[in-house]
């Protein structure tokens, strides 16, 4: 018996037709192959399917017994290859575009998510306030990150990794001539903890580029955010005013909290399609050309990015005012 179409179809997706072995793009030149073969008791379940390319396939089928060479593909290392390649495009560490397989440049996973923080994130940190100090550059000095990028890591989680991060990426080097210091803070649940690491990435960030859904405003994280930059664009509008807040809608923002209804925002309500079909349509380019010019406005506020100060590293998120008490003048983009 064959593997029921409901887990060909959850396999195929999940290793978005590219092979659990050599990480090839093959289309329609994919098998499931039974890690535990049907007649050894293997099942017919999600847990006992591996999509492999035929060239894989056969080699995995190959290893005779009686006449052994080499080494044979034991069903626990065949899991954990398949498994370590789901987790690969399910965090976004790789991408499948126009059937090729591209890594995710490591700017995108680093310091990394709210979920991961680097270990050592301290340590470059101190290396990079240690440089700014000795090179005398007092502008930047306290800055580490050029943009803090909050989401929800929901439904929109994927087109944020795939199509969105490494547009964005890419522009925003050319916008500055250099490559961009991007801080990932991704939140699975509206509890996430709020992680001092976090905290600190914000405080030390130029400008915050968030991706507004409604479940993003369940999260009391997300919310605090905001209003820490809203807090920072009322301390200095005086003299910067600037706006540090950079909003991608992804909905129609029928249920956005009063408070952010003012802020300008990249409305991407057209373009937020997490399927692979999305970049083989005219809006894929229409997403481009739109990202383009947003992105240097973007550029525009860390190149004119206020003085750091002290205060705003030394200042508890849960210290900040209450959202409706904020007065900011948001200027016009």
């Amino acid at each position: 018996m064959a593997f029921f179409p409901e887990v060909v179809d959850e396999l195929m997706v999940r290793s978005n037709r590219c092979c659990c072995l050599c990480h090839s793009y093959v289309g329609l030149h994919i098998e499931i192959h039974h890690i535990v073969p049907k007649a050894q008791g293997g099942t017919d379940d999600l847990d006992n399917g591996i999509p492999l390319c035929f060239e894989c396939h056969a080699k995995v089928e190959a290893y005779n017994r009686d006449h052994p060479r080499g080494r044979k593909y034991q069903p626990a290392q065949l899991k954990r290859y398949r498994d370590g390649w789901f987790d690969m495009l399910s965090d976004g560490r790789v991408m499948v575009v126009d059937g090729h397989v591209t890594p995710v440049p490591a700017v995108h996973l680093q310091p990394a998510s709210i979920r991961s923080i680097k270990p050592d994130s301290i340590a470059e940190t101190s290396a990079v306030l240690a440089s700014q100090i000795q090179n005398g550059d007092t502008e930047n000095a306290g800055y580490i990150h050029d943009v803090f990028l909050g989401y929800r890591d929901d439904f929109i989680g994927p087109w944020v990794r795939k199509y969105f991060l490494p547009c964005f990426d890419w522009f925003l080097q050319d916008s500055i001539g250099r490559n961009p210091s991007i801080f990932i803070a991704k939140q699975g649940t509206p509890l996430s903890p709020i992680l001092p690491s976090c905290q600190t990435a914000l405080a030390r960030s130029r400008c915050l580029v968030a991706i507004w859904s409604p479940s993003y405003f369940q999260s009391p994280w997300s919310m605090r955010e905001c209003a820490l930059m809203l807090h920072r664009m009322e301390q200095v509008e005086d003299e910067y005013p600037v706006s540090l807040i950079f909003p991608v809608v992804v909905s129609d923002g029928k249920y956005f909290p009063e408070f952010v209804r003012g802020i300008p925002q990249f409305d991407c309500r057209d373009f937020a399609i997490p399927a692979s079909a999305f970049e083989k349509t005219v809006r894929y380019v229409a997403f481009h050309d739109n990202m383009r010019e947003w992105v240097e406005r973007v550029a525009a506020t860390i190149r004119q990015a206020p003085p750091w100060r002290d205060a705003w590293l030394d200042e508890p998120v849960i210290a900040i005012p209450e959202l409706a008490q904020l007065q900011c003048t948001l200027p016009t983009l």
